[in-house]
């Protein structure tokens, strides 16, 4: 058995959702959310992958996987329930704070909005400019809007409004991109090894790792990331009161 190959250092732009304490404690000084993104977590929904997760010369596998259970990139996925009524319809209390896997990386690779219950309606987030994202506040002063690497997936234009209405994260200067060139570039997640009594994680990674990093078959993923290219800084209300035709962006997997 080859061991997992050691960690190399992600680029340090990273546009993340993780830090659970710091979410709670923001978002409880904001007024609640009138709508509940369709990426966000729900109660009652758990992970189903460790009894079913085995590891072979070549990395991990389900023992049995489906094709829905790799990205377009051949990673492996985290497996999570769907908390849903007899309607089909998402149910239980949000955490505002982890974003459900599968529901993000659909999102992420056919562009959708992240707010948007596509069942229900699938408003467009891609026009002539590109695709429609909201950058957090500091990142372009830091780091620069284009080349950013985030795990936030696109949105439409009214839940754009809604979420820089609400969002107690944008509040203080986030700003609304369009991406002309998106372009996936990797994935956040558990590192494993195999060890005589079954396998075990080594490394919850505090970064995200690029496609094409060695590390990434023995990685169960959890979130998908995006490069942002092509970037053009938008206003919401120029954008929501011109009238636009939904023209697909050039979009490139890596």
């Amino acid at each position: 058995m080859s061991p997992a190959p050691a960690l190399t250092e992600s680029p340090p732009h990273l546009i993340t959702c993780n830090n659970t304490e710091e979410s709670n404690r923001v978002a409880s000084t904001f007024r609640r959310p009138t709508t509940i993104p369709f990426v966000v977590s729900r109660q009652g929904e758990e992970a189903v992958t460790v009894d079913y997760l085995e590891a072979d010369e070549y990395g991990l596998h389900y023992v049995d996987e489906t094709a829905l259970d790799r990205d377009s990139e051949r990673v492996l996925w985290a497996r999570c329930t769907f908390n849903l009524t007899n309607d089909g319809d998402l149910r239980g209390r949000p955490d505002f704070a982890s974003l459900h896997p599968f529901r993000q990386r659909a999102c992420m690779e056919k562009l959708l909005c992240q707010v948007c219950v596509p069942r229900v309606k699938n408003l467009p987030t891609t026009n002539e400019l590109g695709t429609l994202f909201i950058v957090p506040p500091g990142v372009e002063k830091e780091y620069g809007l284009e080349g950013a690497v985030t795990s936030h997936p696109p949105l439409c234009v009214p839940h754009a409004q809604q979420s820089m209405r609400e969002c107690p994260h944008l509040a203080k200067g986030a700003q609304a991109v369009r991406a002309r060139k998106p372009q996936l570039w990797g994935v956040h997640g558990v590192v494993y090894k195999k060890r005589d009594d079954g396998l075990a994680p080594i490394e919850k990674l505090s970064s995200a790792i690029p496609y094409g990093n060695p590390v990434l078959p023995w990685m169960l993923a959890s979130q998908m990331y995006m490069r942002l290219g092509g970037v053009t800084v938008v206003d919401l209300e120029t954008e929501a009161s011109r009238a636009s035709n939904h023209v697909p962006a050039t979009f490139s997997r890596r």
